[in-house]
């Protein structure tokens, strides 16, 4: 819990002390994910928050995939959680487009591990997002999934 500053630091350049980006960890979020954006110039360094989410403590705690790396047949998700919801998981090739996607209640994970058949993909590297859409589709876990022959 607290305020903190990220400064960058490249070779050769000093430090800008007036260039940071500043974050609040609370005590409500599990986990910040922040997106800065630096720039290089030669007589100093521009940081920028782009983006800052946070994840509420009663989400998604990880996200397992395996096998990983796979070969055609299945795929076991297992997605641990702190509360019952609705959930959306998707399969995402490296050009944006959505391969395979579910939306379920977290109920019916059971254990916290759901099946899915994979025999169809392509050999490459995949993308796997989990969102909560109860909470504005908010992405909450990604995970990378490599396909074998």
């Amino acid at each position: 819990m607290g305020t903190y500053r990220i400064f960058i630091e490249y070779p050769g350049i000093p430090i800008d002390p007036d260039s940071f980006v500043e974050f609040t960890l609370g005590e409500d979020l599990d986990e910040n994910e922040l997106t800065v954006e630096a720039t290089v110039f030669e007589d100093g360094i521009v940081i920028e928050k782009v983006e800052e989410t946070g994840i509420p403590y009663d989400y998604l705690d990880e996200l397992e995939i395996y096998p990983n790396p796979a070969t055609a047949g299945d795929l076991f998700i297992r997605i641990g959680a702190r509360r019952s919801y609705e959930i959306r998981v998707e399969l995402v090739d490296l050009r944006g487009k959505v391969v395979k996607s579910e939306l379920f209640n977290q109920l019916n994970f059971g254990t916290g591990v759901r099946k899915w058949d994979i025999s169809n993909l392509s050999v490459g590297l995949y993308v796997i997002k989990v969102s909560v859409p109860s909470y504005q589709d908010q992405l909450f876990k990604v995970g990378k999934l490599i396909v074998r022959e």
